[in-house]
């Protein structure tokens, strides 16, 4: 091969990577957006106490935990997603809840994203606990899906 045919071959690989490259990052950009909808379309759905709105997010399996802090204790608690979906549906109308959620930080390796977020709650605008959520999530049947979901409450 020839030092021209080289240079020829360097620069049509070069090319070539740059654009999967480009590819790449625009398809994990996408995801990135989509995640942060399903995240955002939860948090509507759970600040409107509407469980009809949060099931739309879920996988059909949903783990769900908490660590409380208190004084340097952690303890582990584990619910089950029904148990807080009928929580959050017994809720009085009158009750305004809000997690305003703020640091989110989206990690993807496709098909799997994790996020985590800092959030504070409020129950009829008073502050009532802060902590950490992570969310995982897993694309399923051409959308992402949460699938665990953990949080800290301090």
């Amino acid at each position: 091969m020839t030092n021209k045919h080289k240079r020829l071959f360097y620069i049509f690989y070069l090319v070539i990577a740059f654009l999967c490259t480009t590819e790449l990052h625009a398809q994990n950009e996408k995801y990135e957006q989509d995640v942060i909808e399903e995240i955002t379309t939860f948090f509507k759905g759970l600040n409107a106490k509407d469980t009809t709105l949060i099931k739309t997010t879920l996988a059909k399996e949903v783990s769900l935990r908490s660590v409380l802090i208190k004084n340097e204790e952690k303890m582990l608690v584990t619910d089950s997603i029904s148990s807080f979906l009928r929580q959050i549906g017994m809720l009085p109308k009158d009750l305004m809840i809000q997690e305003k959620v703020t640091n989110t930080q989206v990690y993807i390796r496709f098909p799997m994203a994790s996020v985590f977020t800092d959030y504070e709650f409020f129950i009829n605008n008073e502050k009532s606990h802060s902590g950490i959520n992570f969310f995982t999530l897993v694309y399923l049947d051409d959308a992402w899906k949460i699938v665990s979901i953990m949080d800290t409450r301090e």
